[in-house]
């Protein structure tokens, strides 16, 4: 996820005659961050899910992943009609880095594997 934070900064950066080519290389660098995180987080629940369960865990997830994205189409078509859209587009590496800042000063980040104690 940190690195699609770091590309995701260069998207309200694009401006002036590089504009696409510093648009594309940020979505690059974000898509392939996402794309990281994905593998990992889903290797993690397939490796560590009780295969009785694997299809529920992972309907859930797909559930939940996929239903939350009609309300971030409506919450960035708010954001960029109430504010400037390179504002809007501002908000996605401060959410990212935030995100990034609770995993990183929880608890969950010292533990070697999500059992109880």
């Amino acid at each position: 996820l940190s690195i699609a934070a770091v590309g995701s900064v260069l998207l309200p950066l694009a401006q002036g005659p590089a504009a696409i080519a510093i648009f594309g290389a940020g979505n690059l660098v974000c898509a392939a961050g996402i794309v990281m995180f994905s593998v990992v987080t889903r290797t993690h629940r397939q490796t560590d899910t009780p295969t009785e369960m694997l299809s529920r865990v992972m309907a859930t997830v797909r559930f939940v992943s996929w239903g939350a994205v009609p309300f971030g189409a409506v919450a960035g078509g708010l954001l960029g009609t109430w504010f400037a859209v390179v504002t809007a587009l501002l908000l996605v590496p401060v959410a990212m880095i935030g995100a990034l800042a609770v995993a990183f000063f929880s608890p969950v980040r010292g533990r070697r594997s999500l059992e109880s104690d």
